[in-house]
């Protein structure tokens, strides 16, 4: 360059030349079925398991949704960004009671996901599976899968390790979902004995691991269905009829089905102290293996990083939409603590912040394909969580679905849809009739959880205004973005819900 030309010119061709693009930075998202968040009476699982990252600057959403209490329907509905209905999602072929009609139990090919918009923008998609868990069943959408044993019930981590390695040394940008399911209750021993549960026989630990629950292989007739099995034993079997994996009783509900059993939980004595201490070790560890993992990444282009639960789990807690006869420990109701989750983000110059208003699993489609150059399919539901403009908004709400249950919260109100319809799925058309019902109907449940996160008390009667305004953003959810496909309203595929039923539903 001529060293004659004035400083200004200099700067204004400096200016025009082109500059390289930064390269497109790779997605990083870490799920744990079974994580939920805190309650308000202090720190546990989830401050545990953000705790190891609290180096970094976290934006953090205190009141973020999954949109299922069952884990791989919240993950369908998180990768293309929709509320199950209206995918339209039910549940795995493996866990349907009958499983004859898998047009809901797969992501329909109109349904663009995330790893697939991705891919048309060259990255590279993966999906793993640690421990537990069937999150490789969505595989066809990702250009590879991977299913990692557990060892002990937990991740092995030094695999994982060289598996996420081997994905961070390819050339193109990488998309990777990693699964982790650690906080499984059907295999952790130690989470089991604490809530008062047996442990289960080996046949029917194989017949978890395969399909997340153990199954009903058949048993006595409900006037059978009396004695308590001791502990730790199987119930005993009829003529000619091999022993249930049935954990206390025979349940007269599900004698004789070729479905899946909700375990009928013992009276056992639960030690809710034990319980607590158990699974906030168990989410430190999660917490600790990932920060780990990244640690490992090395120098380079910093990714953006998800953190989330994929849903949450009752721990032995009875209280919710109704009083329950036994010890619920897992995810078989719709009830805050089974969809409220932590979620957190990390990445290239985020802040620190704690937000409060609720959000859903399904904004991570629009918010992940933004930190791209990526467009994401025409009216998806979802916000941009990361957004320079997201503020906090009064109005904004979460929607879930689950079985014969919806479930809205909306500031520092919930409402729950419950029709008692058992093996019902969320697609039953007859879901919508009942929202039009007045709030008095006994199916809606009001509550304050911001201060009453178990749902102890219900406020429908003293609260009817605030039931009206929840349940009419209900229905506009339900019959908008979350409505089930037109041709459910057809009879006959009707009859196809109500006979399928929905995973992990009673």
């Amino acid at each position: 360059m001529n060293p004659s030309w004035p400083l200004s010119l200099v700067l204004a061709l400096g200016s025009s030349c082109h500059r390289p693009e930064p390269p497109p930075p790779d997605l990083l998202v870490f799920l744990v079925p079974g994580l939920r968040a805190d309650v308000p009476d202090g720190p546990g699982a989830e401050a545990a398991f953000l705790a190891p990252f609290e180096p970094e600057p976290l934006r953090r959403f205190t009141a973020a949704y999954a949109q299922s209490a069952s884990p791989w329907v919240s993950l369908g509905s998180m990768l293309v960004g929709r509320y199950p209905s209206a995918i339209p999602l039910c549940g795995r072929v493996g866990e349907l009671a009958l499983a004859e009609q898998p047009w809901c139990s797969t992501l329909p090919e109109t349904r663009p996901s995330l790893p697939e918009i991705l891919g048309l923008y060259g990255y590279h998609s993966a999906i793993i599976q640690s421990g537990p868990g069937d999150s490789a069943e969505l595989g066809d959408r990702f250009g590879e899968v991977q299913v990692l044993p557990a060892i002990d019930g937990r991740s092995d981590w030094e695999t994982l390790g060289a598996r996420l390695e081997a994905l961070w040394q390819r050339p193109e940008p990488v998309f990777a979902v990693v699964v982790l399911g650690d906080l499984a209750v059907q295999q952790r021993p130690d989470l089991r004995q604490a809530m008062g549960l047996p442990a289960l026989p080996s046949r029917c630990e194989q017949a978890a691991q395969r399909t997340g629950h153990p199954r009903l292989d058949g048993g006595p007739g409900v006037e059978e269905a009396t004695a308590p099995v001791e502990p730790g034993k199987l119930a005993p079997a009829g003529p000619g009829i091999e022993p249930s994996c049935t954990l206390d009783t025979w349940d007269p509900k599900v004698d004789g089905l070729e479905g899946p059993l909700v375990p009928s939980y013992p009276w056992g004595t639960v030690e809710p102290d034990r319980v607590r201490s158990v699974y906030t070790d168990e989410a430190a560890r999660v917490g600790q293996g990932i920060q780990g993992l990244l640690a490992e990444r090395g120098p380079g282009p910093q990714p953006w990083v998800v953190l989330a639960g994929l849903h949450g789990i009752s721990m032995g807690e009875v209280s919710g939409v109704q009083p329950m006869p036994k010890i619920f420990a897992g995810a078989q109701l719709l009830l805050d603590r089974t969809v409220r989750v932590p979620l957190a983000f990390m990445g290239p110059g985020v802040a620190a912040a704690e937000l409060t208003q609720p959000v859903e699993l399904l904004d991570l489609m629009p918010t992940l394909l933004a930190r791209t150059v990526a467009q994401p399919p025409a009216l998806l539901p979802g916000q941009d969580l990361l957004a320079p403009g997201f503020t906090l908004d009064a109005s904004a709400a979460a929607y879930a679905e689950f079985g014969d249950m919806l479930y809205l919260r909306q500031g520092a109100w919930s409402l729950t849809l419950r029709t008692v319809s058992h093996r019902g799925t969320a697609l039953d058309p007859s879901l919508t009739a009942r929202l039009q019902q007045p709030v008095a109907d006994s199916a809606f449940h009001l509550y304050r959880v911001d201060r009453d996160p178990f749902q102890q008390r219900e406020l429908k009667a003293e609260q009817a205004a605030m039931a009206k305004q929840l349940r009419q953003r209900m229905i506009d959810i339900r019959i908008g973005p979350g409505a089930p496909p037109e041709e459910l309203r057809d009879a006959e595929r009707s009859m196809e819900l109500r006979l399928q039923g929905s995973e992990g539903y009673w």
